[in-house]
């Protein structure tokens, strides 16, 4: 799976209560983890709605990273 991430984050955003917004894709969508579990799923909010990635935040800090720049 490739995920391209615009950018990060860099404050604690919390979003409608239940999610954590950490980064923006490049297609300008949000990416989100559950902040009330313990599971690190990742999800992307496109417009209203929001749908798991099928990879986890621990899958993405291991995995190999290329930059376009």
């Amino acid at each position: 799976m490739i995920i391209e991430i615009q950018y990060l984050v860099e404050q604690d955003t919390e979003f409608a209560h239940d999610f954590i917004h950490f980064a923006v894709t490049t297609d300008g969508w949000d990416l989100l983890i559950s902040s009330d579990s313990d599971s690190d799923s990742i999800m992307q909010r496109e417009n209203d709605d929001v749908d798991l990635l099928g990879i986890t935040l621990s899958d993405l800090l291991n995995a190999k990273r290329v930059s376009l720049q």
